[in-house]
């Protein structure tokens, strides 16, 4: 079963980084750059918290461009520079895989803090890389998920509500695609038939979407936090997260890929070209 090693999710647990990452020496930060102050502010405080349990030093980049091979030689010499032992990616679905692939590039650790729950991006050990000019590429495989998913429900309840419905749109597609492949005895993204408890799971987020969706985005729209909306990004990250890297992945999803050249789409979601897609 190809899961990370922990996943912590709930109001401010971004809050308790420094203290969860106390064993390492020099966490090196990936920064969404369209929430970098509000990002920095957070771990600042975070850190400073913790300083008497002996965190690591902070350093702090914000991502620039596309998820490349440029923008993530760019950050793994920074990362190397610093003498970074972890990686902590905070952000969209973008930042996350600029932060995981700098992590696999200088065989450290991976910690993934989604500021919203468009995708299940932050579980796998994939990244998708595109072209400088954004143009689709493929997923890139490492050898490990990431080490731990710090899921901040209090930071992800300050996001649009747009991103709320794309992360259903991927998972209610993750939950067909899984049942399909399963099947028709299918092969993953590693080469393996998928497993009874990854489809369970990625079932089980497709039933919490139709009980609680609706709920979920009233409630997003209200800043009024709710078991609701916390099930429903539990089921966006982690469910279909795990349910689509162990069972395997169909039409949707490549469909989503075929869209990325047309200047059409150049503003949808990932969730909802997949959600296009089935």
């Amino acid at each position: 079963l190809y899961t990370p090693t922990k996943y912590i999710q709930g109001p401010g647990c971004l809050g308790q980084a420094g203290e969860i990452l106390k064993r390492y020496t020099t966490c090196f930060a990936v920064l969404d750059p369209g929430i970098e102050g509000n990002l920095r502010k957070r771990l600042a405080a975070a850190f400073d918290r913790a300083a008497s349990a002996g965190v690591p030093e902070l350093v702090a980049y914000p991502a620039q461009g596309e998820s490349c091979d440029e923008e993530i030689g760019r950050l793994a010499e920074l990362a190397k520079d610093a003498g970074a032992d972890v990686v902590l990616a905070a952000g969209g679905g973008k930042t996350v895989d600029i932060g995981k692939a700098v992590g696999a590039k200088l065989n450290i650790p991976s910690v993934i803090a989604p500021t919203i729950a468009a995708s299940d991006a932050p579980t796998s050990s994939i990244s998708i890389m595109y072209t400088a000019d954004h143009i689709y590429k493929g997923a890139v495989r490492f050898p490990d998920n990431p080490y731990m998913i710090l899921v901040d429900t209090e930071v992800i309840a300050n996001a649009p509500a747009r991103f709320l419905a794309a992360g259903m749109g991927d998972a209610l597609a993750t939950t067909i695609e899984a049942q399909r492949c399963m099947k028709a005895r299918g092969k993953n993204l590693h080469g393996y038939t998928g497993t009874l408890s990854a489809l369970h799971l990625a079932s089980f987020a497709y039933d919490i979407i139709l009980a609680h969706g609706e709920d979920a985005m009233s409630d997003l729209k209200a800043k009024k936090p709710s078991q609701a909306f916390e099930a429903v990004v539990e089921a966006n990250i982690l469910m279909s997260g795990l349910g689509w890297e162990n069972c395997g992945l169909t039409i949707p999803h490549a469909f989503h890929g075929a869209l990325t050249p047309i200047p059409k789409f150049d503003g949808a979601m990932h969730g909802e070209r997949v959600a296009l897609g089935v």
